[in-house]
């Protein structure tokens, strides 16, 4: 129980823990006197530091019911009366508040892809230069025993040449699984400079998720990227993971089914 200090027929405010009160209403920042116990928690306490906000309800509470009723905007938002400082909800949608973005290096890219393709529950799309990187292709199998849809779009020269070992037999794995794979290829010389030179490849590296989580960066879909040193980008978005794959599609030439 408070200490109970007499004065003018009520009891001083004392608030649990030895602290003043200081919310006198003459400005003076003096105790309150509390004439009467509150009636829920018995306590002879101000509304302030009433346990139970004095008939449970506080001041704010208070406040905010006569700026509605006299027709005054009330924000939804958290105010510190002394200090002014405004604190928003926490509570936002991703598409509320914008994509949210990670830069990611080479073992935390991988990390997050592992996480993202194992938690997938109805599309994973990946697009690379080349492709044999165990770690994705086991989730990547797994993902198609869960009945996710599975999409995989790769250069074709790369695919067909040495610099990923692995990735014919990784590939045809996948499509006994049901995965869907395609062969493309980049531009070619003549078309953007006019005269004869290599044709381009498809050098695209992204993974999109669901639709809404979107990986772009520098590294291949390849062991040696686990311990190369990269940059990658993850976006969480529906727009951006949209648009992303929209884009990678777009960028592949004579696209044909593997």
């Amino acid at each position: 129980m408070p200490r109970k200090v007499k004065r003018n027929h009520a009891v001083q405010c004392k608030p649990v823990g030895e602290a003043r009160c200081k919310e006198s209403r003459d400005g003076r920042k003096k105790p309150v006197g509390v004439a009467r116990p509150c009636p829920k928690c018995r306590e002879m306490r101000c509304r302030m530091h009433c346990a139970c906000a004095r008939r449970g309800v506080s001041r704010t509470v208070r406040k905010q019911k006569a700026a509605r009723s006299s027709g005054t905007k009330v924000v939804n938002a958290r105010q510190d009366e002394r200090s002014n400082v405004v604190v928003l909800p926490l509570a936002q949608s991703v598409e509320e508040a914008g994509p949210l973005v990670d830069v990611l290096g080479a073992t935390a890219y991988w990390d997050s892809v592992s996480r993202e393709v194992a938690a997938a529950k109805s599309t994973v799309f990946l697009g690379s230069f080349c492709y044999d990187n165990s770690r994705l292709q086991t989730q990547l199998l797994a993902a198609r025993g869960r009945g996710v849809a599975v999409e995989v779009l790769l250069d074709k020269k790369s695919f067909h040449s040495s610099l990923a070992p692995r990735a014919v037999k990784r590939v045809d794995k996948l499509k006994e699984k049901g995965a869907q794979v395609y062969l493309a290829n980049g531009k070619s010389y003549k078309s953007v400079f006019g005269r004869d030179g290599q044709p381009g490849n498809y050098h695209a590296k992204v993974l999109v998720v669901d639709g809404l989580v979107a990986f772009v960066g520098s590294a291949n879909a390849t062991n040696n990227s686990c311990v190369n040193g990269e940059l990658a980008l993850k976006v969480t978005g529906k727009v951006v993971a949209k648009g992303v794959y929209d884009k990678a599609w777009s960028e592949a030439l004579r696209v044909e089914t593997y």
